[in-house]
């Protein structure tokens, strides 16, 4: 797969309020909504809407058309605007500080269990498997780090000067090039009551919780946009102001530079590929492009994935995704055919999952 094609743009994102992004987990009365960090389709969706209604889009025709089974690009024309928006490509999101843009720490990254802080270890494929390790069906190695001492998957987020020592092979300093999550953002938790839709007043015994995202006051969101050939020059370009996630919040968007990966600095016994956005995959954990040329994996659990249709007026399908910083380790040049991103369905690398970064990986 070859990387897509057309005219990069970085967008940095700055919420006007606290942020809404529901998991996947229903909603209603004397329940708690949670946030979390929003995925790619949260993004794209938002920016494909705001282009819709810059180019005037009647919204009636366009769920008309979806659900009569038109295509994506059909459903814009028939609801008055250019074909191209359909085209346009995301990449991200990642949080931004100071100019640097931060991606998810690698799930291979563990620090002391016992300490608050202490240098952290790496895991990496051994160069055999051990007495009485039983290959599964796709030939995987056992994963296995220096030391004796008990850790735990470490927690945070790489500069990156920390993304460009671990594609390296090397191990990320804690101070100056890991980001702890609580210098970037909290959790705003709220408490509201439901409201009668006939009196207009609060309804007996409807206490729900909320509990929304606060990015600290230096810190943003990022994501690249990749606009086709047929996009005019300014299309998405100045400041302009984006309904965001749930209860519409709204932030603020200006261009910037699109985000760029350091290339590794040596050579290694394998290639690594590392999850900075969430993958959604057939397999459910591995992407198809990997089939036959995984030595480890690192994959440290499922993120459900959902959403609601605009276009159809109703949420969508729910699917289980990768989580963002899992570990692929290949064999020694197999990484360099791949693209920037390895999701299997055309519209969901188009959406911004399973966005890659190619590193090495040397034998524990």
């Amino acid at each position: 797969m070859t990387s897509m094609q057309g005219r990069r743009i970085g967008l940095e994102i700055h919420p006007l309020d606290v942020l809404f992004f529901r998991d996947a987990r229903p909603f209603g009365a004397a329940g708690l909504g949670v946030s979390r960090l929003p995925p790619p389709s949260t993004l794209s969706g938002a920016i494909r809407t705001a282009l819709l209604d810059g180019h005037g889009a009647d919204f009636h025709k366009l769920g008309t058309a979806v659900r009569e089974g038109a295509s994506p690009a059909e459903a814009f024309m028939a609801a008055g605007a250019p074909r191209w928006i359909a085209e346009v490509g995301i990449r991200g999101p990642w949080l931004r500080r100071r100019g640097g843009v931060l991606v998810p720490i690698p799930a291979t990254l563990h620090s002391p269990k016992d300490a608050t802080s202490g240098p952290l270890t790496r895991l990496d494929p051994l160069d055999h498997a051990p007495p009485g390790w039983s290959e599964d069906e796709h030939g995987t190695r056992p994963l296995w780090r220096r030391g004796v001492a008990a850790t735990r998957p470490a927690r945070g987020w790489l500069t990156p000067a920390g993304l460009g020592t671990f594609l390296s092979g090397g191990v990320p300093a804690v101070a100056g090039e890991v980001v702890p999550d609580s210098e970037l953002y909290d959790w705003d938790r709220r408490t509201g009551v439901g409201i009668d839709p006939d009196r207009l007043v609060a309804a007996d015994a409807k206490l729900y919780g909320a509990r929304f995202l606060a990015l600290a006051p230096n810190v943003s969101l990022h994501v690249d946009a990749i606009l086709p050939p047929a996009a005019p020059r300014e299309t998405l370009a100045g400041d302009f102001v984006l309904a965001l996630g749930g209860e519409r919040r709204h932030a603020c968007v200006h261009s910037v530079e699109p985000a760029s990966w350091p290339a590794p600095r040596s050579a290694g016994a394998g290639d690594a590929v590392v999850l900075l956005t969430p993958g959604l995959f057939r397999a459910r954990w591995r992407p198809a492009e990997l089939t036959g040329k995984l030595v480890a994996a690192c994959v440290p659990g499922d993120l459900p994935i959902s959403g609601w249709d605009l276009a159809r007026g109703g949420p969508k399908r729910s699917r289980f995704a990768v989580p963002a910083g899992s570990v692929y380790f290949l064999e020694k040049g197999k990484a360099a055919a791949l693209g920037d991103t390895v999701a299997d369905e055309a519209e969901d690398r188009l959406a911004g999952f399973g966005v890659i970064a190619k590193g090495v990986w040397n034998h524990a």
